[in-house]
């Protein structure tokens, strides 16, 4: 049986028309050794847009574990996400913000922490044929380990809008 695509030039401007979500249950443990983005184990999906020229709202969120166990000064991670290849800006920021979560570490004493690195960024669909929608982490002055998704699970939403 085919598939029947939706008539979304009937749908007022605003309607959400499609919704798709992973879980982000694998842990990866981000390493620090390229100096660069590197695409997160199991955060990454295949989409099929309804229509060209419409809005996706793309919303992340990933659990990061940081542990400064055997060294003082600080270890940060962020992650961003990627849409057939481009790196997308997160609401308020540009895609290469390599801020996102921090631990300090004054004394040389174990530390760790868990957070929650939550992102959102809008794409404009050109087709519909199926993009690849990924995240990828970024550490800054990794000190002993830092691991995604490790304690808790993250997500990766796509919700599509009629533009």
């Amino acid at each position: 049986m085919a598939l029947t695509r939706l008539n979304t030039a009937a749908l007022p401007v605003g309607s959400l028309v499609q919704q798709k979500q992973i879980n982000l249950t694998t842990t990866d443990e981000v390493n620090q050794s390229t100096s660069t983005y590197t695409d997160l184990t199991g955060g990454s999906m295949s989409y099929t847009p309804e229509a060209s020229g419409n809005i996706l709202v793309i919303d992340s969120c990933v659990h990061f574990y940081v542990n400064n166990a055997t060294s003082s000064g600080w270890s940060g991670v962020t992650h961003r996400c990627v849409v057939d290849g481009t790196a997308k800006a997160r609401q308020g920021g540009s895609p290469n913000d390599l801020y996102g979560l921090g631990l300090r570490d004054d004394d040389g004493s174990r530390s760790s922490a868990m957070f929650y690195d939550v992102q959102n960024c809008t794409h404009t669909t050109t087709g519909t044929s199926a993009i690849t929608i990924k995240l990828q982490t970024f550490t800054i002055e990794r000190q002993d380990y830092i691991a995604a998704n490790q304690y808790a699970n993250g997500f990766l939403r796509v919700m599509e809008f009629v533009g």
